[in-house]
């Protein structure tokens, strides 16, 4: 508890001390497709979620949930509740940059992630539910550019701030609903495209749009450090996972 404080901490302190334009509050919508390993067997989620979070320059912080229903052991409909949580943050250390007018940024987007999933199923015709405690951590790598255009350039409109960016992460994921938890490995790929207007009207506000497509792959059980490396490294070694795409808008500041 106290590390996830200290985590939680930390985030903030960065988050806010990011400069004007570099942070933002959107809410959205989106769908998640994926084949969740419980305890007590697969729950297989595909619907749409809604999702509000905390969004910078290498650093979010966001929470979606959603339901959907899907057919029962047997032969009914089961209600399955998935509630989730992302964490991701770390830098985005500047490669080159080409002056001009319109500057571009390319650099190197790095992020260490924690998730979390709650999982519930609900059938009818059985007398107990199924939940999972779906836990995650990452660490990637990608690449990225980013456009900066000054409100002078803007005719009046403010300062302009677009990114794109792809990071390819890697880590291990675990069901913190069985006694003893069972790691697997986890390879994804994050796309993630945004665009912020500040100053609007001389003010310090603005409006935010941004989109994230993330896909990833999960290993079966491991017994060794060389199942992990194997897993993630191996063009077969992952079947699908979870598959997410997320469109927000909101507040820049």
């Amino acid at each position: 508890m106290a590390r996830f404080a200290t985590r939680t901490a930390f985030f903030l302190f960065t988050f806010f001390a990011l400069p004007a334009g570099a942070q933002s509050f959107g809410i959205g919508v989106g769908g998640v497709e994926a084949p969740y390993p419980l305890a007590a067997g697969t729950a297989d989620f595909n619907s749409d979620v809604y999702v509000a979070g905390f969004y910078g320059r290498g650093t979010y912080l966001q929470g979606f949930i959603g339901t959907d229903q899907q057919p029962g052991v047997l032969g009914d409909s089961a209600s399955v509740r998935l509630v989730g949580a992302d964490l991701f943050t770390g830098g985005n250390p500047s490669v080159v940059r080409i002056p001009g007018d319109l500057p571009v940024r390319i650099f190197l987007p790095v992020r260490l992630g924690a998730s979390y999933r709650y999982v519930d199923v609900k059938d009818p015709l059985v007398s107990r539910s199924r939940t999972g405690h779906i836990g995650e951590g990452t660490l990637g790598i990608g690449g990225g550019v980013g456009l900066d255009i000054p409100a002078a350039l803007t005719a009046g409109l403010g300062s302009v701030f677009a990114e794109a960016a792809y990071v390819v992460s890697a880590g291990v994921l675990a069901d913190f609903q069985r006694s003893e938890p069972e790691p697997l490995a986890v390879r994804a790929g994050t796309l993630s495209l945004g665009l912020r207007v500040i100053n609007l009207a001389g003010s310090r506000l603005g409006a935010s749009v941004g989109y994230t497509l993330r896909t990833s792959g999960r290993s079966g059980r491991l017994d060794t450090g060389g199942d992990f490396i194997e897993a993630i490294t191996s063009s077969g070694g992952l079947t699908d996972y979870e598959t997410m795409h997320l469109v927000r808008a909101g507040l820049a500041f």
